[in-house]
């Protein structure tokens, strides 16, 4: 009788463990607040493209990549847009921060067309949740 019950505990014990590990896997996408640029901020070709933001997951911080693509509006001049590469910086922790980061270059082009742009915020973390932020920006 014994050996029943010791037979149908060791069934039981993996799917106790598997139920358990479903309850702590991290499905919640990380956060990231920007203080730094608002909202159509505009800047002049020639300056600097700054960032400074807060990040906070529940469980582990991984990573933010920043993204620049054009607006929907049109954007103005005979020069390219800029496409600078994606910039990527490690976080840690459940809570981490970008203060007064300098993004893509240390100066924005003084050849690339003006105009509206967005800058995109991918945050990850360990568990590969995500977010994005996205930041309307003027570039003259």
């Amino acid at each position: 009788m014994i050996k029943k019950y010791i037979i149908g505990i060791m069934f039981l014990l993996p799917l106790l463990a598997a139920c358990e590990k479903d309850k702590l896997e991290d499905s919640t996408p990380p956060e990231a607040v920007v203080s730094l640029p608002t909202d159509n901020t505009v800047y002049t070709r020639g300056n600097t493209l700054m960032f400074t933001g807060e990040f906070t997951d529940d469980v582990e911080l991984k990573e933010c990549t920043f993204y620049l693509s054009q607006g929907l509006k049109a954007s103005r001049g005979w020069d390219d847009p800029w496409e600078p590469s994606p910039q990527t910086f490690p976080l840690s922790g459940k809570e981490d921060s970008l203060v007064e980061q300098y993004l893509f270059e240390l100066a924005i082009p003084a050849d690339i067309k003006s105009g509206d742009y967005i800058l995109s915020i991918l945050t990850v973390d360990k568990a590969l949740n995500y977010s994005t932020t996205e930041i309307p920006i003027m570039i003259k």
